[in-house]
């Protein structure tokens, strides 16, 4: 994934944890395995790295780290082109073959079934909204407050 252009850094590596769900080392972890996007000192997180970090995490729950790892660059490249289009999150995860895709539409997810093989469908549409709206909420509570700080 192309580097976050939704904003401007301002999470906290511990903020952007709480958001998530998420241990602090967990995350750290995941990033030194290049999963996540890692920032040097105290550098600032932005609102695609809450949703990476909500999204791996569902995966990882869903399908135990081995298998989220394998669904994890197919499905990180499409989460910004997904959320965008605003329909479903729906990973496919192909348990025979090992691979997953995110799609965003219920329609698709049977043409992505092969016979004979164990297919599991992980629903990201709520975590990731969750996510957003708490990075949205701070994001607007962070302005307000840094306006009020400069009016004399």
């Amino acid at each position: 994934m192309a580097p976050p252009s939704d904003t401007q850094g301002f999470l906290s590596e511990t903020r952007l944890c709480e958001i998530a769900g998420v241990k602090r080392q967990r995350r750290q972890w995941w990033a030194q395995q290049g999963l996540l996007r890692r920032l040097p000192g105290s550098k600032r997180y932005c609102e695609t790295d809450a949703v990476e970090l909500a999204a791996l995490t569902a995966l990882v729950s869903a399908l135990g780290f081995d298998d989220a790892v394998l669904a994890w660059p197919s499905v990180r490249e499409s989460l910004p082109t997904a959320i965008a289009a605003r329909g479903r999150l729906d990973v496919v995860f192909d348990h025979q073959v090992k691979e997953g895709v995110l799609l965003t539409d219920a329609r698709a997810i049977g043409s992505r079934v092969r016979s004979g093989h164990l297919f599991r469908v992980i629903p990201l549409e709520q975590a990731v909204a969750s996510v957003r709206s708490t990075v949205r909420r701070i994001r607007g509570v962070t302005h307000d407050t840094r306006k009020e700080r400069s009016v004399p």
